[in-house]
């Protein structure tokens, strides 16, 4: 990209900085064609068996040749993420990659050349937002493999990406500009594309991705880790996945012995479960786990651990209910109500906190399990993502559609409003409020 002239003596203004130099406009214009033609190349008969043994290495799954063409290669997903890959990465049995046949056999014109060079160098890599300038359509990555920056020029991105994100993208390097070498006339700064954009993460993930290409390629030369890099691009796919799973599945809650919070609950027949059979612990042995008397309506025991009401056995029509807040303590109180003689189920139902929370708000009760100190001060801590997603959350008493759909038409808010209400009964006031906020 040439670089930008400042005002001069002449009292020229400045360029637009948008404007992208003639030799930058060619490389983006050559590059899909170069793609492309690669693309077609790789179709011939002769890498039939390289496309069986590529999907057999990036899938793990033994297929045909026609089945990997309808099956990958004509989904739009899937040959975006393994066929820049099969292309540039993928060392077939005669020892090159397809890109490198292509370069020796295709009729490439120079520029043409320059670009399948860049491409069979490019790997899979993850990078850092560095920059973002949305006014110029630029932004400039560090590559967290090399530590160099390049700056690459889209408008799209610039509008979508921000300062601090990670990405996992086809970083290609392009051929050095004849003119100012380099983003803002900067040479270590070089220009590139992106041939494919796999997963953008949210700052914090930074040490995660790291650590992962540290474990990776750790004092490996450039060169070398490179060669890695593209061997191992189906793993940092997974990986890159992975933690997208990891950012959106609801996290595990725990108590303060380090168990998972998670409301376990069984049902015990009258005929197998007499009232005698519960046997009060005494009253000044609160240490030690056992059961206690409860003054609740339908709910005769509660199972205290050091001092906490951590379970319960509630009355039900034909029988008790059998509750605790942990797998642990569901166990212990169990065994219990076994060694007392009573013959409670083999299998038990289970439902984690981040999910009943949801619940929760969307019916305005929550049983006993709030009574649990641990459970409430867990549900407290949830809260606050827990409505920041109800107003866009499929509700069960709309017939699966969200609070906010529902609040655009006739009747709407009075609607929507009586469903504020059932949180507030569990969530109070200020939740409540937060709600109308949100929804407004």
């Amino acid at each position: 990209m040439s670089k930008r002239p400042s005002s001069g003596s002449e009292g020229q203004a400045t360029p637009p900085r948008n404007i992208v130099s003639w030799e930058e406009a060619r490389l983006k214009q050559s590059l899909p064609r170069v793609i492309g033609r690669c693309m077609s190349y790789s179709a011939a008969t002769c890498f039939d068996e390289a496309l069986v043994a590529a999907v057999r290495r990036f899938y793990g799954i033994e297929v045909d040749v026609a089945t990997a063409e309808t099956d990958i290669l004509e989904d739009d997903f899937e040959r975006v993420r393994f066929f820049p890959w099969f292309l540039w990465d993928f060392v077939a049995q005669d020892g090159v990659t397809v890109g490198q046949r292509f370069l020796a056999e295709g009729e490439l014109g120079e520029l043409e050349r320059s670009l399948v060079r860049s491409l069979i160098a490019s790997s899979v890599t993850f990078v850092e937002v560095r920059e973002v300038s949305p006014e110029t359509h630029t932004l400039v990555f560090r590559d967290l493999l090399s530590r160099e920056q390049v700056f690459v020029r889209d408008a799209g991105l610039a509008s979508d990406l921000s300062a601090g994100q990670v990405s996992l993208v086809r970083l290609v390097r392009m051929p050095l500009l004849s003119a100012g070498g380099g983003y803002e006339g900067d040479p270590t700064i070089a220009f590139a594309m992106l041939d494919a954009i796999y997963a953008v993460l949210p700052a914090e993930t930074r040490p995660m991705v790291e650590l992962e290409l540290e474990q990776l390629v750790g004092g490996l030369e450039i060169g070398e880790a490179r060669r890695v890099m593209k061997d191992q691009a189906p793993e940092l796919l997974d990986f890159a996945e992975h933690v997208l799973h990891e950012l959106t599945e609801p996290p595990t809650l725990r108590n303060v012995d380090g168990e998972a919070i998670v409301l376990c609950r069984t049902f015990v027949k009258a005929a197998d479960f007499a009232v005698t059979m519960v046997t009060p612990r005494a009253a000044a042995d609160d240490a030690t786990p056992g059961f206690s008397a409860s003054e609740a309506s339908g709910c005769p025991w509660v199972w205290r651990e050091g001092g906490r009401t951590v379970g319960w056995i509630r009355e039900q029509p034909g029988g008790w209910v059998v509750e605790a807040s942990s797998r642990e303590r569901f166990a212990r109180m169990i065994e219990a109500l076994r060694k007392q003689g009573a013959r409670a189920p083999a299998l038990h139902s289970e439902e984690e906190l981040s999910r009943a929370v949801t619940q929760w708000l969307a019916l305005g009760e929550c049983e006993a399990w709030l009574t649990d100190p641990e459970v409430e001060r867990a549900f407290r801590g949830h809260l606050g993502e827990s409505l920041s997603q109800w107003p866009d959350r499929p509700h069960p008493l709309l017939g699966r559609r969200t609070p906010r759909e529902v609040k655009g038409e006739p009747g709407g808010d009075a609607v929507v409003a009586r469903l504020v209400q059932r949180v507030k009964k569990v969530a109070g006031e200020a939740a409540s409020a937060r709600l109308t906020s949100l929804l407004a």
